[in-house]
């Protein structure tokens, strides 16, 4: 088949259009250089802008905190897996993000004195755990996200940004360990785009479609994965797949943690407000893997309602239709539409949902991607991580509420400000040409039924590998993934139309979601404890010889082993492993 192909040269590709990928485009910008966006989706798109409920810093405004409180519950959500040096960057950096926000015109909800308002949300304390809630997250209501969105993609077009859209990265260009770009297939226009760069920053979002149920937009399909493993790079940290404990039953479609927030409690089919026995201080605003097993337990206990006793109830029924409309609009919206119920008059039915992955790819403290060898730990040139689709990781085993905006915009600058190679020569020998013949082999192949073998791998990973894991349920699962990676190794697709073939970017994302579903189950296997997001019913104890990244190799034959925690710089005393008490 002939293609059209178009070659292009910046000093900055950024893959993704989401929230860290625009801030990361805006200050690259203001440096003066030549700076690319490429993304599957137009950037309003991404997943960011549903980003419900709000964004942390430890601004004190409505009662008095501190940047150490804020570590200490970040390190602790993460059941001690986090990288310790970048998890204070971004809390102490966090009051200048909300003034950066503010100052690009972000709505945040403010106080009758005019400074930003602060509520609680789940797993936030103050003086390390041993005071009160601390009142840490921003918001705009419940549209936290929409609002950050809107205004940096403000931001960024007016900046002299060239804006990709509706493009589809097939490969990254990668020699001698060193990033050079990538090639990307034009939607829109069914060519193919060859861009070269001196620097590129992937932030395509996290890969929680590769479940059934998912409070994720379908453009999560964890393509970021697919690129690095395709260029030799391993996975970090992939058993840790966060469920969100309150999404509506069977569509996936998140309550946010605001509603609990906001007094809403969790109630099982006698009743009972449960989170009682699970966590007897913080209650249904425990960390989230807290709250999602609880639910899961009560279900598999038998305490779920309905026919089938598969979900639990929310209770918002405290507050007026008038507060929940002016301070929850998304939850009020949304159980209207989905489920043809009214939130302050009728309980709410919920069950937990795959909704954001704390794994993905390794990086240094300074969002530069590593490579591993025999010879052990290597930066990979030019090339950098941020967003969901990193793990730097300030999230570890668990991710707290309301750090993820917080993560995209710290990041997205600390990997601008990390960026070499400036003064280089364009990488005019073009080098992705050899991945196009790679891509013209799928329409040589016998066509599969994309959405059916979709369809078995999410239902593959809802079954065996959701809050609750055991060695023979992953053991079959690897099995089902296997089969499924076979069979798309020998397939392709029948439709070879370039312009706006839906067939063939499912086909694309299938083989990035199943790069994603094997590096989440061998990670997942091999990890014989229970921690954070991770809980093993054969394993259900911490094991302090796991206290460390999980770096897994997915090409060929796979292989594990264990990446050690980078250390706090400060050295604050509350830093160790302990456990866990809400």
């Amino acid at each position: 088949m002939d293609l059209k192909v178009k070659n292009h040269f910046y000093d900055v590709l950024i893959v993704g259009s989401g929230g860290s990928g625009l801030a990361a485009a805006i200050f690259a910008a203001r440096r003066g250089w030549k700076v690319a966006v490429v993304s599957k989706v137009h950037p309003l798109k991404s997943h960011t802008i549903a980003a419900q409920g709000g964004i942390n810093a430890s601004l004190g405004n409505v009662t008095p905190d501190d940047w150490r409180w804020h570590s200490y519950d970040t390190i602790k959500a993460s059941d001690w897996l986090a990288d310790q040096d970048s998890v204070e960057e971004m809390c102490k950096s966090a009051p200048d993000v909300i003034n950066m926000l503010s100052e690009l015109g972000v709505e945040f909800d403010r106080m009758t004195d005019g400074t930003i308002d602060q509520k609680i949300y789940g797993g936030q304390s103050t003086d390390y755990g041993k005071g009160t809630f601390a009142h840490r997250a921003c918001f705009a209501k419940d549209r936290t996200g929409h609002s950050i969105m809107h205004k940096l993609y403000e931001e960024a077009i007016s900046k002299s940004i060239t804006f990709h859209n509706y493009n589809f990265v097939l490969d990254l260009i990668c020699e001698d360990n060193q990033c050079n770009g990538a090639v990307c297939w034009d939607i829109e226009n069914g060519s193919i785009n060859i861009i070269n760069a001196k620097n590129t920053i992937i932030a395509t979002g996290g890969c929680s479609q590769m479940y059934s149920t998912a409070t994720s937009s379908a453009v999560c399909t964890g393509d970021g994965n697919g690129l690095v493993v395709r260029a030799g790079i391993p996975l970090q940290d992939m058993e840790f797949v966060q469920f969100h404990p309150t999404a509506l039953h069977k569509v996936g479609v998140l309550i946010t943690e605001a509603a609990r927030s906001a007094g809403g409690i969790l109630l099982n089919s006698l009743g009972e407000r449960f989170m009682l026995k699970y966590a007897p201080k913080f209650k249904e605003l425990a960390a989230r893997d807290v709250v999602a097993r609880a639910i899961a337990t009560e279900i598999n206990q038998g305490r779920g309602c309905g026919q089938d006793q598969d979900y639990v109830f929310l209770d918002l029924r405290h507050l007026s239709e008038h507060e929940i409309v002016e301070k929850l609009p998304t939850v009020f919206e949304n159980c209207m539409e989905f489920a043809k119920i009214n939130a302050s008059v009728n309980l709410i039915p919920i069950a937990p949902a795959s909704h954001y992955t704390m794994g993905g790819i390794p990086t240094d403290s300074n969002c530069q991607v590593i490579k591993y060898d025999e010879q052990g730990e290597h930066k990979v040139g030019s090339l950098y991580a941020i967003g969901e689709a990193a793990c730097i990781s300030v999230h570890g085993a668990g991710r707290l509420g309301c750090n993820s905006l917080l993560d995209l915009v710290v990041f997205a600058k600390k990997a601008v400000d990390s960026l070499g190679n400036m003064d280089k020569q364009e990488n005019r020998n073009l080098a992705g040409h050899k991945n196009i013949d790679k891509f013209k082999k799928i329409f040589t192949r016998k066509a599969c039924d994309v959405e059916s073998m979709a369809g078995q791998l999410k239902s593959t990973m809802s079954k065996y590998v959701g809050v609750f894991r055991t060695y023979d349920g992953l053991v079959q699962a690897l099995k089902n993934i296997t089969s499924i990676e076979e069979d798309y190794n020998k397939a392709g697709i029948m439709d070879k139309s370039l312009q706006w073939n839906m067939v063939l970017q499912h086909y694309l994302e299938l083989g990035n979601m199943i790069v994603s579903a094997k590096a989440t189950i061998e990670s997942a296997l091999w990890r014989e404890e229970s921690r954070g997001a991770h809980w093993r019913d054969d394993f259900t104890q911490v094991n302090p010889k796991y206290w460390g990244h999980t770096i897994c190799f997915v090409q060929n034959k796979s292989s594990l082993f264990l990446r050690p925690i980078r250390i706090s710089k400060d050295n604050v005393d509350f830093y160790q492993p302990e456990k866990r008490n809400y």
